[in-house]
């Protein structure tokens, strides 16, 4: 029993390196067999690359909402603890949001031709599935003529036609539920789609209308062609022998008759791999129809323009960004952003590579050398409050939420509290170092203590040794 359980891991093991194995790009194109799995195969490219354009615009404005939240931030905090930090963060995810955004509009720009064409070509197929639904038909109606006969020569007077009229009947929805069984092993090839090199498709060329067969049945010997009607069921044109009277009930029971027994229509579709590198670096190298005029359309999608943007599509995949609530104080201690507040701010003649210098930042900057920016910097932005005066009353909000609902009011405002403490210092008058901005700081001073041998360095024009003793109001009590 020992050994059962203890071989259990290892045959699961097998069992999923042997599964991943065999899902492959290959294997998920042979899947598409038909056009059921051919177009749950389209659907998971279509989705995927729709995701890809979803995932980056989504992600530029997760960014963008990060950035306006540091910006304010260290709007506030200027002057305190953690200013620093927030101010570094404040350019750091304002690069980040400016890089997504762009990433965003050409991710838009290169892969929306490729699931526009994608969504052509899958329309394509289903047109004409349409046309392959049709199940055998029976003539609803047979109408005989005397004129109008275009192959059998005409001899004489006994010379008649019989047309027959087949109205099919639209089917909008195949029934594919004997695609369900491999509908997930299909879906999988979007996992192999940013290095997909060849798709499953029906090519152009392939695409035919279905074959006509058509089944006629003849009956006896016609003889007299004024005596041509139909039945009475319309079923067939007889050569009645009543004279000119109408002719038999009904199709089976007539003598000399012939008939159209049945029209089906058999599919002429092949699924084919269509080499996307190749056939996207030959545009139009498909035979050319029509006349070549600008006002020529054309009815179905060529395999040079899908496998162009697609292949244009694969190679723009949106890069992955990462957000500050993933950062650790060690990675944005080694931003570029960082590293050069921390050489103007403390060694202006010292290169920002300095190692010595660089084992500095996390603490002279972010107050400690382990943790993560989502616990030291970015929760307590949802739990504080911060209080704006306006025209209209107070506006009372943490400062998360004022960056998202009031931004451009509360950085006006914030920035304008520190211009005043900045003319009052400047004017011989300064504050101590720790005052709020908007008065409700205060609390952040008394929480961390006051340092009066700290506060007597604080000035505009504080030293450069005086930052290396940590020192300057920015920099206050940041450990």
């Amino acid at each position: 029993m020992a050994a059962t359980v203890a071989a259990t891991p290892i045959l699961l093991s097998l069992l999923v390196a042997t599964t991943a194995a065999t899902d492959t790009a290959d294997t998920m194109n042979a899947l598409a067999t038909d056009f059921c799995r051919l177009d749950i195969y389209y659907n998971a490219i279509q989705t995927e690359l729709a995701g890809w354009i979803t995932a980056a615009s989504s992600t530029a404005v997760a960014l963008e909402k990060e950035a306006r939240q540091m910006q304010l931030a260290a709007e506030i905090y200027r002057g305190f603890k953690k200013g620093a930090a927030y101010y570094v963060l404040a350019v750091v995810s304002s690069q980040s949001a400016d890089s997504a955004a762009k990433t965003a509009k050409d991710a838009a720009a290169n892969i929306l031709p490729a699931v526009q064409l994608i969504t052509a070509r899958r329309a394509e197929a289903a047109t004409l599935q349409f046309f392959e639904e049709t199940a055998a038909l029976k003539p609803a109606k047979h109408t005989p003529a005397a004129t109008g006969r275009t192959v059998v020569p005409q001899t004489a007077s006994n010379t008649r036609i019989c047309t027959a009229e087949v109205q099919p009947e639209s089917k909008l929805v195949k029934d594919c539920s004997s695609a369900e069984g491999a509908k997930a092993r299909i879906t999988k090839i979007r996992q192999h789609l940013d290095k997909l090199q060849i798709i499953q498709t029906v090519k152009t060329t392939a695409m035919k209308l279905p074959k006509i067969q058509i089944t006629a049945e003849a009956q006896g010997t016609f003889n007299n062609a004024n005596q041509w009607e139909p039945t009475k069921d319309n079923k067939a044109c007889e050569e009645h022998t009543r004279g000119t009277g109408s002719g038999s009930a009904a199709a089976g029971q007539a003598t000399n008759a012939l008939a159209v027994a049945a029209v089906k229509l058999v599919s002429q579709i092949t699924r084919a791999a269509l080499d996307i590198t190749t056939e996207g670096g030959q545009p139009n190298s498909e035979t050319q129809e029509g006349t070549g005029k600008t006002s020529d359309r054309r009815l179905l999608t060529a395999d040079s323009a899908l496998a162009a943007p697609l292949q244009a599509a694969i190679t723009a995949k949106p890069t992955q960004f990462k957000r500050l609530a993933d950062w650790t104080i060690s990675d944005a201690a080694k931003s570029q952003a960082a590293q050069a507040f921390y050489k103007f701010a403390s060694k202006p003649q010292a290169k920002e590579t300095d190692s010595a210098a660089t084992e500095q930042i996390p603490e002279a900057i972010f107050g400690k050398k382990e943790g993560n920016i989502k616990d030291e910097f970015l929760d307590p932005l949802t739990r504080d409050t911060r209080i704006i005066s306006t025209e209209n009353g107070k506006i009372e909000s943490s400062t998360e939420k004022l960056s998202e609902s009031n931004f451009a009011r509360a950085m006006a405002y914030y920035y304008s509290e520190n211009i005043k403490k900045a003319a009052a210092t400047a004017g011989g008058n300064p504050k101590a170092d720790g005052q709020a901005a908007a008065g409700a700081d205060k609390t952040e001073e008394k929480k961390d203590g006051d340092n009066k041998a700290i506060k007597s360095n604080c000035s505009s024009n504080a030293t450069t040794e005086a930052f290396t003793k940590r020192q300057i109001c920015k920099l206050e009590n940041n450990a």
